[in-house]
């Protein structure tokens, strides 16, 4: 889990970093969590999205209002650096807050909050519709 971990980089972000994250969201509008979503993703999505831009502001130092959803988590925002135990907090938070499992596989290959967003809105819907087989199978 550790190496797809690394794929969202360091939780803490210097301040070289931060002003370089912070000039590339410059001269965006600033929005709420609800304005963001509500913009970005369709209407199914829209509940994930603002779950994870929530999780997101708790573990990264950056103000994310100005956000995009095809920013990169990496190059944008400037989590380079890697510090596994937070990187770990930060994925073990998506999972408990949005009740989805990640497989690192799929860890590694999400760069941005748009695909993070699409990835755990259909593993839930997955993980939801094989649970209702489950509960059908016992019945």
């Amino acid at each position: 889990m550790l190496a797809a971990l690394a794929v969202f980089g360091v939780i803490l972000v210097d301040r070289s970093e931060k002003r370089r994250a912070l000039g590339h969201m410059a001269g965006r509008e600033s929005l709420s969590a609800s304005q963001f979503a509500n913009r970005y993703f369709s209407e199914d999505q829209i509940p994930v999205a603002e779950k994870l831009l929530g999780v997101l502001s708790r573990h990264l130092s950056v103000d994310l209002s100005r956000l995009c959803p095809d920013d990169r988590l990496v190059e944008d925002l400037r989590m380079d650096a890697l510090d596994s135990m937070s990187t770990l907090e930060f994925m073990l938070d998506i999972e408990k807050e949005l009740n989805v499992t990640i497989p690192n596989e799929a860890a590694a290959k999400m760069l941005t909050l748009r695909q993070v967003v699409e990835f755990v809105s259909a593993r839930r819907i997955a993980e939801q519709a094989h649970a209702g087989d489950v509960r059908n199978a016992r019945a």
